[in-house]
């Protein structure tokens, strides 16, 4: 089966940048949780959020998550599974949310399992 594998790289500070509730931008604005509900409800096959131990993103300084505190540019990546066309209307819906982001798209990924 093949299938289409979209990753969207951010910080782990990036934010939601759509109209929310005062509750909803105090409590729930990572902007990771908030495409992997919207992805949920647009019916998008599978999604995983990746927090990574240490890296960079195009511009940022190198960040490396071993304190207590995590550090604002530490990167993490939205994974999302399913057949091309739905991932770029998803994309084209979201677009106005990632800013900041890196968004890759890797076309016919084949589904070994």
């Amino acid at each position: 089966m093949e299938s289409t594998l979209l990753r969207i790289y951010m910080t782990v500070s990036a934010k939601v940048k759509a109209k929310q509730s005062l509750w909803q931008r105090i409590f729930n604005s990572s902007l990771a949780g908030y495409l992997l509900k919207e992805a949920k409800s647009f019916g998008i096959e599978q999604v995983i959020i990746q927090r990574i131990s240490a890296g960079y993103l195009k511009g940022k300084k190198l960040a490396f998550d071993i304190g207590e505190v995590t550090p604002q540019d530490l990167p993490q990546c939205v994974e999302l599974i399913d057949c091309e066309d739905k991932l770029k209307s998803f994309v084209e819906k979201y677009r106005s949310e990632f800013g900041e982001c890196r968004v890759v798209l890797f076309k016919t990924a084949q589904i070994l399992g």
